[in-house]
C-alpha cells in the first residue's frame, strides 16, 4: 500500500491514475461546445471529484515516504521533476477551488482559465518527461505500476 524505495504503493498509484483521468475528463468537458446543463453539471462534478482526489494526493504526499530519485539524471532535472509534481498538485487544487468560487460567485473566471491552462501545460510536461525517460533509460512507468513498457 505504501511506497518502497523504488516503487509507488497501491494507494498513491490509485490516486495518481484516477486524478490523471479526472483532469483529462474535466479539461475535455470544458471544451465541449454545448451549453446544456448536463455538460455544465458534469464539468462541475468532475471538478469536485478532482478536488477531492487532489486533496487526498496532497495528504498522501506528506504521509508516505519519497521514492529514490531516478538514476542518471542531472540535479536540475531532479529538481524540475520534484517541482512539477508539487505544482501539478497545487494548481489542480487551485483550479478546482477557483471553479467552486466561480460557480458560487461568477467571479474568478479568468483566474480559473489561466490556472487551467497552466495545469494542462504542467501535465503535458509531466507526461513528456515520463516518456522521454521511459524510452531512453526505462523503468519510469514501472514505478507507477505499468511494467509492460519497461526497457529491458
Amino acid at each position: 500500500m505504501k511506497n518502497s524505495a523504488n516503487t509507488y504503493g497501491s494507494i498513491p498509484r490509485f490516486l495518481h491514475w484516477v486524478n490523471a483521468l479526472l483532469i483529462i475528463l474535466v479539461w475535455f468537458s470544458s471544451n465541449i461546445d454545448d451549453d446544456s446543463i448536463l455538460f455544465y453539471w458534469g464539468h462541475m462534478m468532475l471538478g469536485i471529484a478532482t478536488l477531492v482526489f487532489t486533496l487526498a494526493q496532497i495528504i498522501w504526499f506528506f504521509v508516505d515516504k519519497k521514492l529514490d530519485p531516478l538514476p542518471d539524471l542531472p540535479k536540475w532535472r531532479k529538481i524540475a521533476i520534484h517541482w512539477n509534481h508539487i505544482l501539478i498538485m497545487l494548481i489542480a487544487f487551485l483550479v478546482a477551488a477557483s471553479g467552486i468560487f466561480l460557480w458560487q460567485t461568477d467571479q474568478f473566471e479568468d483566474f480559473h482559465e489561466l490556472l487551467s491552462t497552466g495545469l494542462v501545460l504542467l501535465f503535458l510536461m509531466h507526461v513528456a518527461g515520463t516518456f522521454l525517460y521511459q524510452f531512453t533509460k526505462g523503468k519510469t512507468l514501472a514505478r507507477m505500476g505499468i511494467k509492460f513498457l519497461d526497457k529491458k
